[in-house]
């Protein structure tokens, strides 16, 4: 894979939920959207993801979870 978090993001909408944990699933160091993990972990979009997982919600939206 290889990819980091923005190329890994890129194109989503902000509908989406994200969830980014570093090592197991239970430690999660950032919970929002892409606009919000833009403005306040900027320093995430450039971590290789290791494992991803999508979970579609009610609403039209979509939880994706990012394993660091």
């Amino acid at each position: 894979m290889n990819q980091t978090i923005k190329e890994f993001l890129k194109g989503t909408r902000n509908n989406y939920h994200i969830e980014i944990s570093e090592g197991t699933n239970e430690n999660i160091i950032f919970s929002g959207t892409y606009a919000e993990l833009k403005q306040t972990r900027k320093d995430l979009l450039l971590e290789v993801v290791i494992s991803w997982d999508a979970v579609e919600m009610a609403e039209n939206t979509t939880d994706i979870g990012i394993m660091i």
